[in-house]
């Protein structure tokens, strides 16, 4: 009896262990799901903006320069690499 007890318990847990498994799984292919939308998104934004600004190249890139801080991005649109503001150059 005791034997047929621990393996009631020991299938419980190999269900349980696959359960998680689904439930991991499940959990990054909504992520996934998620980050392909949000990549959709920005892309379609980004197009709109480049549409609306296309005659308009000076005003897209005053946007642009406010938004954009990463020297990588700044460069991808021909703007001026900042070096990061002190606390005391922002606050003037």
């Amino acid at each position: 009896m005791a034997g047929s007890d621990k393996d009631k318990l020991q299938k419980l847990i190999d269900q349980r262990n696959q359960l998680e498994e689904r439930i991991k799984r499940q959990k990054m292919k909504l992520d996934s799901q998620e980050r392909q939308r949000d990549t959709r998104r920005k892309i379609l934004a980004g197009a709109y903006l480049l549409e609306k600004y296309k005659d308009k190249p000076e005003e897209l890139k005053n946007l642009l320069d406010k938004f954009l801080s990463r020297p990588a991005d700044r460069e991808l649109f021909h703007l001026n690499i900042q070096t990061p503001k002190t606390a005391e150059e922002k606050s003037l």
